[in-house]
Protein backbone atom coordinates (compact mmCIF):
# COMPACT_ATOMS: atom_id res chain seq x y z
CA UNK A 1 0.00 0.00 0.00
CA UNK A 2 2.86 2.39 0.77
CA UNK A 3 4.53 1.69 -2.57
CA UNK A 4 1.48 2.67 -4.59
CA UNK A 5 1.34 6.10 -2.94
CA UNK A 6 4.86 7.05 -4.12
CA UNK A 7 3.91 7.34 -7.83
CA UNK A 8 0.70 9.12 -6.90
CA UNK A 9 2.69 11.58 -4.79
CA UNK A 10 5.15 12.18 -7.65
CA UNK A 11 2.30 12.76 -10.11
CA UNK A 12 0.59 15.13 -7.67
CA UNK A 13 3.83 17.10 -7.20
CA UNK A 14 4.31 17.29 -10.97
CA UNK A 15 0.75 18.56 -11.44
CA UNK A 16 1.21 21.19 -8.74
CA UNK A 17 4.47 22.33 -10.35
CA UNK A 18 2.81 22.45 -13.78
CA UNK A 19 -0.13 24.50 -12.50
CA UNK A 20 2.26 26.85 -10.70
CA UNK A 21 4.26 27.28 -13.88
CA UNK A 22 1.11 28.08 -15.84
CA UNK A 23 -0.01 30.58 -13.22
CA UNK A 24 3.36 32.35 -13.12
CA UNK A 25 3.84 32.48 -16.89
CA UNK A 26 0.34 33.70 -17.74
CA UNK A 27 0.27 36.57 -20.19
CA UNK A 28 -3.01 38.30 -20.85
CA UNK A 29 -4.29 39.17 -24.29
CA UNK A 30 -3.90 42.65 -25.68
CA UNK A 31 -6.77 44.93 -24.77
CA UNK A 32 -9.50 45.74 -27.26
CA UNK A 33 -8.67 48.90 -29.17
CA UNK A 34 -11.37 51.09 -30.59
CA UNK A 35 -11.01 52.70 -33.99
CA UNK A 36 -11.69 56.23 -32.79
CA UNK A 37 -9.18 56.22 -29.96
CA UNK A 38 -5.50 56.80 -30.38
CA UNK A 39 -2.64 55.98 -28.10
CA UNK A 40 -1.79 59.01 -26.00
CA UNK A 41 1.91 59.76 -25.83
CA UNK A 42 3.13 61.74 -22.84
CA UNK A 43 4.79 65.02 -23.60
CA UNK A 44 8.01 65.78 -21.82
CA UNK A 45 8.90 69.40 -21.20
CA UNK A 46 12.29 70.04 -22.71
CA UNK A 47 14.63 72.42 -20.90
CA UNK A 48 12.52 72.53 -17.77
CA UNK A 49 14.51 75.34 -16.18
CA UNK A 50 14.75 77.33 -19.40
CA UNK A 51 17.82 78.79 -21.01
CA UNK A 52 20.43 77.00 -23.03
CA UNK A 53 20.91 73.28 -22.76
CA UNK A 54 23.59 72.20 -20.34
CA UNK A 55 26.98 71.63 -21.89
CA UNK A 56 29.14 68.92 -20.50
CA UNK A 57 32.89 68.94 -20.59
CA UNK A 58 34.60 65.89 -22.02
CA UNK A 59 36.25 63.62 -19.48
CA UNK A 60 39.99 64.01 -19.06
CA UNK A 61 42.17 61.44 -20.79
CA UNK A 62 43.09 58.49 -18.58
CA UNK A 63 46.42 58.82 -16.85
CA UNK A 64 49.01 56.15 -17.47
CA UNK A 65 49.36 54.13 -14.28
CA UNK A 66 52.76 52.71 -15.17
CA UNK A 67 54.94 53.64 -18.09
CA UNK A 68 57.18 51.19 -19.92
CA UNK A 69 60.42 51.99 -18.08
CA UNK A 70 58.77 51.41 -14.70
CA UNK A 71 57.49 47.98 -15.72
CA UNK A 72 60.79 46.95 -17.30
CA UNK A 73 62.70 48.19 -14.22
CA UNK A 74 60.53 46.16 -11.84
CA UNK A 75 60.88 43.09 -14.05
CA UNK A 76 64.66 43.44 -14.05
CA UNK A 77 64.64 43.92 -10.25
CA UNK A 78 62.57 40.74 -9.92
CA UNK A 79 65.00 38.65 -11.95
CA UNK A 80 68.01 40.11 -10.11
CA UNK A 81 66.32 39.25 -6.79
CA UNK A 82 65.64 35.69 -7.97
CA UNK A 83 69.26 35.33 -9.09
CA UNK A 84 70.47 36.64 -5.71
CA UNK A 85 68.16 34.21 -3.90
CA UNK A 86 69.45 31.27 -5.94
CA UNK A 87 73.03 32.24 -5.06
CA UNK A 88 72.18 32.35 -1.34
CA UNK A 89 72.15 36.11 -0.75
CA UNK A 90 68.89 36.23 1.22
CA UNK A 91 69.23 32.99 3.18
CA UNK A 92 72.84 31.73 3.40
Amino acid sequence: MARSSVPALLIACALVAMMGSFALSFVGTQGVSLRGTSVRTPEVAMQFFGGEPATTTPPPPPEATADGTFVIGLTAFFFVSVLANVNGFFNP
